[in-house]
């Protein structure tokens, strides 16, 4: 008997079984000698796949999801809002870096797309640009350096005055976006809240309030509903108790055969209806 013959079948299987588990890291059963030219056909099928995802587009689902064309702007705002809403739409496809590429530039419409026209090889086709390529170059186009630099100096001076809480919390927030190098932990972005709150709601909050953002603004709208009833308290205390109004004459009822005019004290002697002078009255006379 050789030596080849004192392999149990077990470890035979075990070999086979490692085989198959090695081959280009896939789970795919080795295959007979026979098949041997399958299997790097069908590997690739299974690794390179995903990667090799196809690049579908579906233009009417994109404008269905609420992507709408982009026709330029001076306002950096405006453009903003447009990019932040098409990569939420993107988010929602879940689209892949190429198919955002081509998504957005098909959303540039006249002076937009004169624009891209004079990026450098943007036009060349099969793209060679990416789509981190298109924000860079977008931001740089609609979006400047100073556009960011000036909502920066605007989060920096940002105070409550005469907003609500509420509407102070939306500008923090909208502004916080273009100074998070200034707010590396929840403690700076809670400090930087509160300092612009006015002085009667800051008076209020505790440190206690100061864990969490979430926790300083819940704190501060308690705060301000608390101002808000002072201050209606105190108007009502300044202005006194309202007048007591009682029942007008016009409402109470009238008896009959009781004193309700002058007529009957201004009984015409007969000298007056001979044209003789009627005597005015006088109290004195009751």
């Amino acid at each position: 008997m050789g030596i080849h013959e004192h392999v149990s079948p077990r470890r035979e299987g075990s070999a086979a079984l490692h085989h198959s588990l090695t081959v280009q890291g896939s789970h795919i059963p080795a295959a007979s000698s026979g098949d041997n030219q399958q299997i790097p056909r069908v590997v690739e099928q299974e690794v390179q796949g995903p990667m090799m995802r196809q690049r579908g587009r579906n233009f009417k689902e994109l404008r269905k999801m609420g992507a709408v064309d982009f026709y330029g702007t001076t306002d950096p705002a405006e453009a903003e809002i447009w990019l932040k809403r098409v990569e939420r739409v993107f988010n929602q496809m879940d689209c892949i870096l190429e198919e955002r590429f081509d998504y957005a530039v098909s959303l540039l419409q006249c002076d937009a797309y004169y624009w891209w026209e004079t990026v450098p090889q943007a036009m060349i086709q099969p793209p060679v640009l990416s789509w981190d390529d298109f924000l860079r170059e977008f931001s740089n186009k609609y979006m400047p350096a100073v556009y960011c630099d000036e909502k920066q100096k605007e989060f920096l001076s940002l105070k409550q005055g005469a907003m609500s809480v509420a509407d102070y919390e939306v500008k923090f927030t909208q502004l916080s976006r273009y100074a998070s190098a200034l707010l590396p932990t929840e403690q700076d972005k809670c400090r930087r809240f509160e300092d612009g709150l006015i002085y009667e709601i800051r008076s209020k909050i505790t440190p206690s309030d100061l864990h969490t953002y979430n926790d300083l603004r819940a704190a501060a709208i308690r705060a301000e509903r608390l101002v808000k009833k002072r201050q209606v308290y105190l108007q009502r205390q300044k202005r006194g108790p309202p007048p007591y109004v009682g029942e007008s004459y016009s409402r109470i009822p009238r008896r009959q055969g009781s004193f309700s005019s002058m007529s009957n004290f201004s009984r015409v002697s007969p000298s007056a209806k001979r044209g003789g002078r009627v005597p005015s009255f006088n109290p004195e006379w009751g």
